[in-house]
């Protein structure tokens, strides 16, 4: 059970989001000024070889689900800027996702959060490229071809490294959906050991304690009175009003005085709630279905009258100390 939990804690750092080899590693959600037309996000080749984008798409995912296709190429080591039309990346919660000609997900961003009106940009780290250069090259590299903005940004596109020797598939980065790439190398692995058995007991603790918080929760208190004035009034409920009364008028343990008669206590009754309801005491809309379920003649319960009565005795003990403030 401990190496199960651990492994749950674990994966979402270890398996690499997708193994692709075009990636996005900035987006500008909220330009100066107008978004509209102005908002960008730029993708980069990693690959050996130049991908043409004609069949591949960018959706956004935070409230309304947009789609814009892309076209064109992009070369080997390459990034190359896209820019939206509109108003395409929210400024809150928003994620980036790029899919192939498949329809098959190739990367996604993490949530981007950008409530500054300015030219600060989303970014993650350039993945290296694959393929090797030669000895002339090697020396004195060639800038790689970059797309220009229609407006200067302030922040540069991270330069583009390249390696002596081909990274063979296995050693690829793998790059977390939030932005953060960890490199599957031996010095990582060996640096993590020490610290597996901890993060096992971590997250067998926390386990812990969410189960117990869970328990807590699910456990209802009650009180037996309750209960027995709850089953009292499903009694009651379904018994029609017309037989209530009668009852009540044939029940010799009841006291002499007069009893009303189902008529004239639907009356008082509609009468205590229409006055709660002209004075603003109690609850609006419980006594309108108080209400109603007595000119329906439909159930009236032991604890609707108990409310109707508590409440005409706020407005009582209200009434009384108007009157006294009054005099004095």
């Amino acid at each position: 059970m401990k190496i199960l939990f651990l492994l749950l804690f674990l994966v979402p750092f270890v398996v690499p989001a997708f193994a692709a080899n075009i990636v996005i590693i900035e987006v500008e959600s909220n330009p100066e000024g107008n978004d509209a037309g102005k908002e960008w996000a730029r993708l980069f080749n990693s690959g050996k070889e130049s991908v043409t984008l004609s069949g591949w798409g960018i959706n956004s995912t935070h409230a309304e689900t947009k789609s814009y296709n892309l076209s064109g190429n992009i070369g080997a080591c390459t990034d190359k800027m896209i820019k939206f039309p509109g108003e395409f990346v929210d400024n809150e919660n928003e994620s980036l996702i790029l899919y192939d000609d498949t329809g098959k997900v190739v990367d996604s961003t993490s949530k981007i959060n950008d409530k500054a009106n300015n030219s600060i940009t989303w970014t993650t780290k350039t993945p290296k490229c694959e393929f090797s250069l030669d000895k002339s090259s090697e020396e004195d590299p060639a800038p790689t071809p970059v797309e220009t903005t229609p407006k200067p940004v302030e922040t540069t596109p991270k330069p583009v490294k390249t390696t002596p020797e081909i990274i063979e598939e296995s050693e690829e980065n793998n790059f977390l959906d939030f932005g953060v790439s960890i490199e599957k190398d031996e010095e990582f692995i060996e640096d993590l050991d020490p610290i597996l058995p901890y993060l096992g007991i971590v997250a067998v603790v926390i386990f812990g304690i969410v189960i117990v918080i869970i328990m807590r929760n699910s456990r209802k208190e009650y009180d037996p009175s309750e209960v027995k004035d709850k089953e009292k009034d499903k009694e009651y409920d379904i018994i029609p009003m017309s037989e209530k009364f009668q009852d009540m008028q044939t029940n010799k343990n009841l006291n002499k005085e007069k009893i009303p008669s189902p008529e004239q206590f639907i009356e008082n009754k509609i009468r205590l709630i229409l006055n709660l309801q002209e004075n603003k005491i109690g609850d609006f809309d419980k006594l309108e279905k108080i209400k109603n379920s007595l000119m329906a003649d439909r159930a009236f319960t032991l604890k609707d009258n108990k409310y109707i009565e508590s409440q005409n005795e706020e407005f009582k003990n209200a009434t009384k100390k108007k009157s006294e403030d009054d005099k004095s």
